[in-house]
């Protein structure tokens, strides 16, 4: 299989003496670039994370689906059709594991091409960075989904100190989703990640990315398979099967991508997206089939590892810039949804009132409903997010 990413030759990207400088050695070896042209290394560095924002901007489509349509989506497919069970609508779910891939990837592709090190003050500046990035808005939409349950009747100060403290990530009921924003649990598993992260490039640079991989796939499936068993109130997310360490080879799937790209070795995968497809539709199915209790709980650890290896195929997919599929994840209104995802995220569950779900499907309430979220994440975007950006329109024309 052909290979693509940075030179092969150079697979970290420096001049000769930096190259010395970082004791990375060159060896000889035919000169392959991730973009045919090879025009620039803004301009490959620009096109190769406008195809990760396009992933990001599916991902946050799946998600708001889940919460804003599935149930709707799958009454009507029951209701005018011979299915017992609507199969396949309610899986948007999912796109939060494709978060997490992603995550893994974005993160970690800097060290593994040498841009960035851990050494000396790079673990400090990587935890500097991530509270950069993630604090403030995660505290500002505390305190409004605090305000929101508040305007509701609704007084939830322990919430709101067990979601500033992510302390809901260890709790074994209901607080597990935090009543003053229910998905700041996936957050929490990511800010968690954030402070394993450097320990885990320190070993993949150390051990090589294969050794680490097995030991992450093992604790996290010990994870999932122990939380398989514990009744809880959502089946598709529990507080032990989807703990920081049970998620962990969703982040690390992605990191083994970023590796092996960095090196010049990712493969071109014929049919990459066809193979994705067809571990997210197993996946789903697979999930509905226990939703329906038709199969035995020790299958749930693996059905995280469909989903993943499907995950990975499309973000192969779409490192490669000649194939439809990075062209469409390309287009601007994907890209500008997946640089927003964080403030969708945590702003679209607080909007979804009770009188939205009782007719999701109104031209009115649809209108309502996104101009509002649209509105809200691009202020929070800008002025939460990213403050420090003088110029709006670099910001929102990527």
């Amino acid at each position: 299989m052909k290979a693509y990413g940075y030179n092969r030759a150079d697979p970290y990207g420096y001049r000769k003496e930096a190259m010395e400088s970082t004791r990375v050695s060159s060896a000889a070896a035919p000169e392959r670039t991730f973009f045919p042209a090879a025009a620039s290394g803004r301009r490959e560095q620009a096109d190769r994370l406008g195809a990760v924002d396009g992933l990001r901007g599916l991902a946050i489509l799946m998600v708001i689906y889940q919460h804003a349509y599935s149930g709707a989506v799958g009454k009507l497919v029951v209701q005018n059709t011979s299915l017992a069970f609507p199969y396949l609508t309610g899986n948007g779910w999912m796109g939060v594991g494709l978060f997490f891939v992603l995550s893994g990837f974005v993160l970690s592709r800097p060290y593994f091409s040498g841009q960035r090190s851990m050494e000396g003050n790079g673990i400090r500046t990587f935890y500097a960075h991530r509270a950069n990035r993630l604090i403030p808005l995660f505290v500002f939409m505390a305190f409004i989904g605090y305000g929101f349950a508040m305007a509701a009747g609704r007084s939830e100060p322990l919430s709101l100190f067990l979601s500033l403290t992510t302390l809901t990530m260890f709790r074994m009921d209901v607080q597990f989703f935090p009543a003053i924003n229910g998905a700041f649990w996936t957050l929490f598993v990511e800010i968690w990640f954030c402070v394993l992260f450097p320990f885990l490039v320190r070993w993949a640079l150390r051990y090589g990315i294969r050794r680490v991989l097995v030991p992450v796939l093992v604790v996290a499936f010990a994870f999932r398979f122990a939380g398989a068993y514990i009744p809880f109130m959502n089946i598709h997310a529990n507080p032990v099967k989807d703990f920081v360490l049970a998620r962990m080879d969703d982040f690390f799937v992605g990191m083994v991508v970023a590796w092996f790209y960095a090196h010049g070795q990712l493969p071109r995968l014929r049919g990459a997206v066809l193979i994705g497809i067809g571990c997210l539709l197993a996946s789903a199915f697979l999930w509905d089939l226990r939703v329906q209790d038709k199969l035995p709980l020790f299958v749930v650890p693996f059905l995280n590892n469909f989903a993943q290896i499907g995950f990975a195929a499309f973000l192969i997919a779409a490192l490669s810039p000649e194939t439809l599929t990075a062209r469409v994840l390309s287009l601007y209104p994907l890209r500008i949804l997946g640089a927003m995802c964080f403030s969708l995220y945590l702003w679209h569950v607080m909007l979804l009132r009770p009188s939205f779900h009782a007719d999701p499907f109104s031209f009115t309430k649809q209108i309502e409903f996104w101009g509002t979220l649209l509105a809200l994440s691009a202020f929070t975007f800008r002025y939460i997010e990213f403050p420090q950006v003088a110029s709006v329109r670099k910001l929102f024309r990527l």
